[in-house]
């Protein structure tokens, strides 16, 4: 998700998860999302969830490209991938409508004002339940 400033073409990018008992994991991303930035996303998760994991993804082309395919082949982590254009079965995208919300009607001057209040926002999303998404 990326949350623009208003006066520029300068956006807070963030990538961000959801497990199935509610823990999140979100972070800034300082390049555009590519291959590269997903392979250390999945890295991170391991860090953070373990290295036996199962990540659901939506069909983004740095999601779903041939080297994040080679290094999940290689590694203990099994990911399942969303149909395309189906954003309603994807948790983490409550999350972000949670976040623009809360965020939209603030008026930041800088793009560092911007990014001090995208963590406290954060902070205050309320998870969804992940069983929802994928049992309706």
């Amino acid at each position: 998700m990326s949350l623009p400033y208003w006066k520029t073409y300068e956006c807070v990018k963030l990538l961000g998860a959801v497990t199935e008992t509610g823990e999140t994991f979100i972070t800034e991303v300082a390049d555009t999302f590519n291959s590269e930035i997903t392979i250390r996303f999945l890295q991170a998760l391991q860090v953070k969830f373990g290295r036996y994991i199962h990540v659901i993804l939506d069909n983004a082309s740095y999601f779903a490209s041939n080297k994040v395919t080679e290094f999940v082949e290689n590694s203990a982590i099994k990911v399942t991938y969303l149909p395309t254009g189906s954003p309603d079965m994807n948790p983490v995208e409550e999350c972000w409508r949670q976040l623009k919300h809360m965020l939209g009607n603030q008026y930041v001057t800088t793009i560092e004002e911007l990014r001090q209040a995208v963590w406290p926002a954060i902070d205050e999303i309320s998870t969804p339940i992940f069983y929802d998404y994928l049992c309706p």
